[in-house]
């Protein structure tokens, strides 16, 4: 019974630590910073993303289903898309390719589990789909992470089209 008692002792004794090390502190809420990539950061306005990373290689427009008269733009660049909304300023970025990551880190082609590592439970979570929101914002502005087969395929930083 000693001998038993010692080992239980010796064994939670070592793997204590590893336990905290393996289970350390959740990832934070997600802030403003989170939406900043590429240089781009919302609200910059379209003169501003043509100074960070010049010309697009093509514009598409398309109605403003909530304003009409109003124009959704989006600019293809080699990496990524920027979604201009109507008032002429970033509502969001798609990351295409594995060239540019999220401010945390997250670039195309990772692993599932590096989603949840880097950005802890999400919000909705479907069969293709991670999205992860601040509290506050009720589900609008998030990180939506495009998955198949457990890779990243997409990833979008913005506010959704309600």
């Amino acid at each position: 019974m000693k001998r038993s008692l010692s080992a239980v002792v010796v064994l939670l004794t070592c793997a204590a630590p590893a336990a905290v090390a393996a289970g350390s502190s959740p990832p934070a809420a997600l802030r403003a910073e989170d939406f900043a990539v590429a240089g781009l950061a919302e609200g910059m306005t379209s003169a501003e993303v043509r100074r960070v990373l010049g010309q697009p290689q093509s514009v598409t427009t398309q109605d403003d289903f909530r304003d009409p008269g109003a124009k959704l733009v989006v600019w293809k660049y080699k990496d990524l898309l920027v979604l201009l909304g109507s008032q002429d300023s970033v509502r969001g970025v798609w990351l295409r390719t594995r060239q540019v990551s999220t401010p945390r880190g997250l670039r195309v082609g990772d692993p599932v589990s590096r989603v949840e590592q880097l950005y802890g439970r999400a919000a909705f979570r479907d069969a293709s789909t991670l999205e992860f929101a601040p509290p506050e914002e009720q589900r609008m502005h998030v990180v939506r992470v495009v998955v198949k087969a457990g890779v990243v395929k997409e990833i979008f930083l913005g506010w959704l089209l309600d």
